[in-house]
Order: C-alpha cells, then structure tokens, then sequence
C-alpha cells in the first residue's frame, strides 16, 4: 500500500507537470500574439518645454503613472526533516515576480514595490457538522457541505493605497535618496524597496525575480487525517515567521526536502507569528476504516413508537516512522436538528479527547502519539432515534461521503 501510494503521487506528479507545460506553452503563444498586436497600436510622444528666468543648470523630474507595471509576491518553503524526531526546519523567502509592459524599456530604475492582491491550498479537508434533522414533504436535498472557497487575500493590509501629491512627492525623493534595502508602511500600506538598481525591458516574457525577506525557522511535525472524508494522512509543522518585518499575504510553494509536495496561501506574517503550514501526505503513516455495526430497527419500535438504527465505526492508525509520532485524528457525530431525534454515543465508543472542534459542534479529535511500528484503534458508535411517523435526512450519505 505503502509503495502503491508513492507511486501513485509520482504519477500524478508527472501528469500536472505534463498539462502545465502545455499550458504554459499555449500561454507563451496568446502572449506572444498579444504583443504583436500591441506594436501595431499608434504610439504617443509627450513635449515638455521648459521657461528659466536665466539660463543655467536645472534638475527636472517627471512623475506619470503606468498601469502596465506590476508585481506578484510568492513565498517558497522548504521543510528539512529531522531523521530522529518529529521536528525538522523550514527555510522561508519571499520573492517578488516584476512584469511590466509599458513599452519603455527600464535601465538601472530606482523601484520600490508596495502590497497589492492575491489568489488562494492543501490541507486536511475541513470535517463540517453533520445534522439529522426532520424531512419536509418527504423530500430531501443532498447533503451541503458548504463550499470553503478561498477569498482573495490582500497583501499586508489595505484594500488601496491613497497618496496625495505631497506625499507622492515625499516618497519619490525618498526612493531617489535612499537606495539601500529597506521596508516601510505608508498609511496601511507596506512598501519594500530594492537594493540595486533594476534593470527590465518592456514586454510580458521578460520577467525579473527578486528576493524580499529569508529566514529559517525550527519546526515542529504533527500528523492529522479526516478518515470520514479521505483515507490518506497529512503532515503539518508549525513554527514562528522568522522576519523582523511584516510579511504580506501571498501564494507559497511547499518543498519538502527540496521536492516539490503542493501549494499553500499564506496570510500576512507578523514579526514572530506562528504559522502552521500543510506540508502534503505523509506515507509513513496509515489510516483504515471498517463499518462494524449497521443496526437498522429494534424488537420495541411499535411499543416505543420510535425507529432505531445503530452505527459502529473503527479507525486504526499505524506509524512506520522510525520515532513517535502525534497525529490528530478527526471525527464526528451526527447532530439532532430536531428536538424529536435523539442521539446517543455508545458504550464501545472511544471519548473524543477534544469536542467541537473549532466551533463546529459533533465533530471531534482524538489526540494519539504513536510508537515507531504501533498500531492504535479508535472506534466511533452512537444510536440514533426517531419517531415512527417522520422521515429524517439519510445518515449514511453524511458518514460515508465518498
């Protein structure tokens, strides 16, 4: 299973980078096309004409803004493991992609980049509450998992960044003086100022990428897995951001041990924030599920009036690390919606060490560390009941999704 699972994710290792490639070849091409078309557009020139009430020496400095300039931030994370133990460390950078399309051609430009937006990862799926609740008309609509789309990001702070003319004034003679690398705010802006003077030509292909911030950080390795939902295990590493500055929001790539495992979004990092990142799936650790008990009715129902069904679940973990391990196994138990259904754990259930995880009432965590080799077994039983005459929303499409 073990070498099933690793061969599987190479496999669809090289289909992404196969359909990336065709994309990124067919997206050369558009841009390509996009560019001849612009070379034929009418150019414009600007004349200025300057009056001195003598002649002599002057300075001149031209302000104008081009909307064809543009910046991405990307974080790239490498997680180093730690071979005797559940730690390891994470190396850090954030660097900036530079575009820009203005049709003049940049030769040793003083630049300074300011936040603007970004796009949203790979983590455990998120486990929502499951409730049974009382169908109207006998119908029923399927279960709703409520879609966790990523929102747009923004980068540091601020929606917009609003200078007066002063102000642009103030920070242009700034940038032309102070050329060292730097970070500032301005407003609820964070700005970052490059070293050395950039050199860009205009046009999409030509790119240039720059470094802003870098840092190692310790970490610290944990598993976790929503057996319910997805059978394979997911490693996580929480650490502190190791920048003195504020570090914007922005998409991240995620190494480990110099490979490529997925893609995160990261939010803005203050100095010393603890981050805890999805580091992709963790081979070493295997997760099975068996249905034990299905019990639908009861001796009593006409008696009682009421219908009856039992569920038992069993979930067993095995770690083939070489050292303990934790792993944070999620669950959950169905929720009444009804105040007529009742639901009750049974006695073969194992107590949740932790309950409504994350304000989301019946789903719970069972925290294990596991021995190098060990197998541990956690089981999931409750009874559910209900009145004869009403029809509930059907259990086993929330327990077993997939």
């Amino acid at each position: 299973t073990l070498w099933q699972a690793l061969l599987d994710g190479v496999t669809a290792s090289a289909e992404l980078a196969a359909r990336r490639a065709a994309l990124d070849a067919e997206l050369d091409a558009l841009l390509a096309e996009e560019l001849a078309l612009q070379a034929q557009l009418p150019s414009r020139s600007l004349r200025v004409e300057l009056t001195a009430a003598e002649a002599g020496l002057v300075t001149l400095q031209l302000v104008y803004f081009s909307p064809q300039a543009s910046w991405q931030p990307r974080y790239r994370l490498n997680l180093t493991s730690d071979p005797d133990g559940p730690s390891g460390r994470v190396e850090l950078r954030l660097e900036a992609e530079i575009t820009q399309t203005s049709g003049e051609d940049w030769e040793g430009a003083a630049t300074e980049l300011y936040t603007a937006f970004a796009r949203a990862p790979v983590a455990v799926p998120p486990l929502a509450s499951l409730s049974v609740d009382r169908l109207e008309f006998g119908l029923f609509a399927a279960e709703g998992a409520t879609a966790h789309k990523a929102p747009d990001l923004l980068l540091a702070e601020s929606e917009a960044l609003a200078l007066d003319a002063e102000e642009h004034e103030t920070r242009l003679a700034e940038i032309l003086s102070a050329p060292q690398v730097s970070t500032g705010a301005v407003g609820f802006a964070t700005f970052y100022r490059l070293a050395a003077p950039l050199t860009l030509a205009s046009g999409y292909e030509q790119r240039e990428i720059v470094t802003l911030l870098s840092g190692q950080a310790a970490a610290q390795l944990a598993a976790e897995s929503v057996p319910l939902l997805d059978s394979r295990v997911y490693l996580t590493a929480k650490l502190e951001s190791p920048f003195a500055q504020l570090a914007p929001a922005a998409p991240a790539v995620l190494l480990r041990d110099g490979i490529m495992v997925g893609s995160a979004n990261l939010p803005s990092l203050q100095p010393g924030a603890e981050i805890e990142l999805p580091f992709g799936i963790d081979p070493l650790i295997e997760v099975r599920r068996d249905r034990l008990r299905d019990l639908d009715g009861n001796q009593n129902r006409i008696v009682n009036r009421r219908n009856r069904t039992e569920r038992q679940i069993e979930f067993q973990v095995t770690s083939y690390h070489d050292f303990t391990m934790p792993l944070a196994l999620f669950a959950r138990l169905p929720v009444a919606g009804h105040e007529d259904i009742r639901i009750q754990p049974l006695s073969t259930m194992d107590p949740f060490d932790r309950e409504t995880v994350d304000q989301r009432p019946g789903v719970g965590v069972w925290n294990l560390a596991l021995a190098p080799g060990e197998t541990v077994t956690r089981t999931l039983a409750f009874a559910l009941s209900w009145p004869l005459e009403m029809e509930i929303t059907p259990l086993d499409r929330g327990l077993f999704p997939r």
